[in-house]
């Protein structure tokens, strides 16, 4: 059998994160000087550990993110695969969270009491974004057995 370590990271911030915008997989801007500040912070404190593959979902922020963990290992190469993007909040993306509240707040409710098809128009329900990023970690995994 074959041991996998895997590391998950969240995305720096992003200017939408500062200004407490609704940041979905619908909106696709760069990492703020913070977000920055912080993907240096993740590259340097993953930079002595084993790292054979380096996968980001498919937004810049996270892109941009996994470039300062990659900068740190030479001959290492960076693939994206979208299927591991953030939830899309459909047309709240990109509100605040004060506007978006009254939407947001009854179908997080739906998720708190188990209901996790529940979502935002044109958006997606957490069974919907579960069943993509699952999909995309077997791929991975089944990618490095493959590998040995």
């Amino acid at each position: 059998m074959v041991q996998v370590n895997m590391f998950f990271a969240r995305h720096g911030q992003t200017d939408a994160n500062a200004q407490q915008l609704l940041q979905g997989s619908g909106l696709n801007g760069p990492l703020s000087t913070v977000g920055r500040q912080q993907a240096t912070a993740l590259g340097c404190g993953l930079r002595n550990e084993n790292i054979d593959m380096i996968v980001a979902s498919g937004m810049q922020r996270a892109i941009e993110t996994a470039g300062h963990v990659l900068g740190h290992y030479q001959g290492l190469t960076m693939r994206t695969d979208p299927r591991l993007n953030e939830i899309s909040w459909g047309i709240m993306d990109g509100a605040s969270f004060k506007a978006a509240d009254p939407l947001l707040k009854p179908v997080v409710q739906k998720w708190d009491s188990g209901d996790f098809d529940a979502k935002i128009e044109g958006g997606e329900s957490v069974n919907d974004c579960r069943r993509r990023l699952l999909a995309a970690v077997a791929d991975i995994l089944k990618e490095v057995k493959e590998k040995g």
